[in-house]
């Protein structure tokens, strides 16, 4: 579906485009030539991306800028992470040293700095993109995250000898998941419609956007935790007191979950060090527990991330002829 919305876009906008050039020069419309191109005859209309003067130097400045987001994204400063400015620590400020990355930014606002880094034209179709994905995953997955309310729920099937608490703390875990799911697809349509609108035009879009990206990020991980602890409340409340059948459905979850759970942070620790680097401690706890809790893990991760940085800063200054 996503596929084809784009390939309908693209082929209507190519339309449109190539009748208008017709069109000009069906009528010697040299006028209008002249006004796009500075007077050149040429059919083809320059996109504005590759013929502003600026786009090559937003993104050198703020790497030149020790104290941009970019600059702290790549290493480049001697900022150091888990300080304390009241000067009296608190137990998460102890348990953060204790498993300290020097330089981390502690955001998830990092896991976009890179597509900040790609050319114009790259960023502003791929941040179409995000958008179009987080709107379509909040609106199909509402159906499983209702699918398992009315599975839970004692107003479904009309039980009356459910667990009162349970049912109570399914109901409440439940709302949240059906609030969090709705407003990632509100969210990210949101984002698609405003990216359509703005991305090619607004050098610092993906800069201007990245809270908005952050937060359709955390409500998929808010989402798909209380959908799991929803699925283990749902799973006791029909099941229980067949303990057998209970315990069996209890281990599958957990299996599948830490599995998924295990991959996923395998892919981002392997692909994307660097940006998982920079996230918050209890992310990557619940992600990849073994990146930070042991010694080798977190020597691991921060010579990948460093070497991931020099390749993306060689990257940008090479596609920027600097």
């Amino acid at each position: 579906m996503a596929v084809s919305t784009r390939r309908i876009l693209h082929g209507a906008i190519t339309d449109i485009t190539n009748n208008i050039n017709l069109e000009d020069e069906l009528h010697c419309d040299t006028f209008s030539h002249a006004f796009i191109e500075g007077g050149g005859h040429d059919t083809r209309r320059p996109s504005l991306v590759r013929n502003n003067p600026f786009a090559s130097t937003a993104v050198l400045n703020r790497l030149n800028d020790q104290g941009s987001i970019l600059s702290k994204f790549l290493l480049a400063t001697d900022e150091k992470g888990c300080d304390d400015r009241d000067g009296k620590p608190s137990c998460w400020s102890r348990l953060k040293a204790c498993f300290a990355s020097p330089g981390s930014m502690d955001s998830m606002d990092a896991c976009w700095c890179s597509l900040m880094l790609e050319p114009m034209e790259s960023r502003s179709v791929r941040v179409i993109m995000l958008g179009e994905a987080y709107a379509l995953f909040g609106a199909l997955f509402l159906n499983c995250t209702w699918i398992l309310y009315e599975y839970g729920s004692v107003k479904g099937y009309g039980d009356t000898d459910e667990d009162a608490l349970v049912n109570h703390v399914f109901e409440a875990v439940m709302a949240l998941a059906i609030m969090c799911n709705t407003f990632l697809a509100l969210n990210g349509m949101t984002l698609w419609v405003l990216s359509i609108l703005q991305s090619e035009s607004s050098q610092q879009w993906v800069f201007t956007v990245r809270g908005m990206l952050s937060l359709c990020l955390n409500l998929v991980t808010i989402t798909v935790v209380l959908d799991f602890i929803g699925m283990v409340l749902a799973v006791y409340s029909n099941l229980s007191p067949r303990w057998p059948e209970t315990i069996i459905c209890f281990v599958v979850a957990a299996i599948l979950h830490i599995s998924w759970n295990r991959t996923l942070g395998d892919i981002l620790v392997t692909s994307m060090p660097l940006e998982f680097y920079h996230t918050p401690l209890a992310h990557k706890l619940s992600t990849n527990p073994a990146s930070v809790l042991t010694k080798k893990g977190r020597q691991k991760l921060q010579t990948d991330a460093r070497a991931r940085a020099e390749e993306l800063k060689q990257r940008a200054y090479q596609r920027r002829g600097a």
